[in-house]
């Protein structure tokens, strides 16, 4: 073997060394002890009855009969449900970064915040109450109503909810006025 190919060989063997070393000390790194309280993935837009929304300044009432969606008993817009269901569906709940509750306030998360809550029939399957938005990250903070962790939760389910009230009801069909016609002007000599 060449000198070039016995340092090819060597360099292969150092990073794979690496890695397994890398390995090992991932798998023995400590789990977090907290599991998140739900998975928002889980929650279903064909089991959810009804998504209570409120907060300072807003508190709606989405409600499902059937496939339809209605907000505070209009008919709800199906773009706005749409994309609230995405929100849901692509939340994440990322790490644990307090559970301090004297922390509450500056994260955004104590009594006065916003919150959720879904509902199959009359029974609450989960409630977040949403807070700031974290600092360097496309995340939020949440906390568990009932529970004592600050999570930071990735996604726009934040900014689904913040959509205007008015927004959510369904805009009215635009009806098309008859075009006003004009009789062509009169030939010259003609009345």
């Amino acid at each position: 073997m060449s000198n070039r190919q016995l340092q090819i060989l060597a360099g292969v063997l150092v990073l794979l060394a690496a890695a397994l070393v890398l390995a090992r000390w991932n798998a023995s790194r400590p789990q977090s002890a907290f599991n998140p309280p739900f998975e928002p993935g889980s929650l279903d837009r064909n089991s959810v009855d009804k998504v209570l929304v409120s907060g300072p300044g807003q508190t709606l009432t989405l409600q499902r009969k059937g496939k339809t969606w209605s907000v505070d008993g209009s008919e709800a817009d199906t773009e706005t449900v749409n994309n609230f269901w995405k929100a849901v569906s692509k939340s994440r709940f990322e790490e644990v970064i307090s559970t301090n509750p004297a922390n509450y306030e500056s994260f955004g998360v104590d009594k006065g915040a916003r919150s959720i809550a879904f509902f199959e029939g009359k029974e609450r399957k989960a409630e977040l109450l949403l807070g700031n938005p974290a600092e360097m990250s496309a995340a939020f903070y949440v906390r568990a109503q009932d529970g004592k962790e600050v999570w930071m939760m990735s996604g726009d389910l934040s900014e689904a909810v913040s959509v205007p009230a008015g927004e959510w009801k369904a805009k009215p069909a635009k009806t098309e006025e008859p075009a006003k016609t004009t009789p062509p002007p009169a030939a010259p000599g003609q009345k």
